[in-house]
């Protein structure tokens, strides 16, 4: 039922050096669509994504991983990257937004959104 795998990939900024955090975590679904949408300015992107976790993932969110909005999430196993450049090609989306949705049922998850 919750057959992908994501990694999540943080930046920040340590002694002015670029670092890229990579977490692989297993037990997500991932749906949406990605796309083109004409626009004014031409063709724009138009993605939208949600990446929903395992229940049992939400009982090791923010001891064992954590996602926030801006990181990056590829779906499947992604080896460590320099620059976000790199994700350019893999099915990866920019976090907009996290929810977790926690009330101690067993349907408990947290989901992201993505474009």
């Amino acid at each position: 039922m919750f057959p992908h795998t994501i990694t999540i990939f943080h930046h920040a900024v340590v002694d002015n050096k670029d670092v890229y955090t990579r977490k692989v975590v297993r037990g997500f679904y991932w749906y949406g669509s990605t796309g083109i949408v004409q626009s004014g300015k031409g063709q724009e992107s138009e993605d939208s994504i949600m990446i929903i976790s395992s229940p049992e993932n939400v009982k090791t969110f923010g001891k064992k991983w954590t996602v926030q909005k801006d990181d990056r999430v590829v779906k499947g196993d992604c080896p460590d990257i320099s620059s976000f450049k790199e994700l350019n090609g893999k099915e990866a989306v920019t976090v907009m937004k996290v929810e977790p949705n926690v009330c101690g049922s067993l349907v408990d998850n947290v989901t992201i959104t993505g474009k």
